[in-house]
């Protein structure tokens, strides 16, 4: 297996998948950060949730533990981290 050979497979997984979302390029500190934040808010979110038997905060603490794995974006990351705390804020307790 040459280095040819790897990089052909590179280049059809790509193709295929669109690029890799273990890329390191993807790993920015603000990344990073923003999911650590909402991450632990929306642990938070859950615990509350979970301990007053309320689906909303469950839900939302659900997502904002989940998202940043998904979202790359740091601009899109920070807007869907802070919207949904927004959302979270207004109504915990409906």
């Amino acid at each position: 297996m040459g280095i040819e050979y790897q990089k052909q497979l590179m280049a059809y997984d790509q193709s295929m998948f669109g690029p890799s979302a273990f890329d390191m390029s993807n790993f920015s500190p603000y990344n990073i950060l923003a999911g650590f934040i909402f991450g632990t808010i929306g642990w938070g979110a859950w615990r509350y949730g979970r301990r007053l038997e309320r689906t909303k905060p469950i839900m939302i603490g659900l997502a904002l533990m989940v998202y940043p794995y998904f979202v790359f974006n740091s601009y899109l990351l920070w807007g869907i981290g802070l919207t949904l705390i927004v959302i979270l804020w207004f109504h915990h307790d409906r």
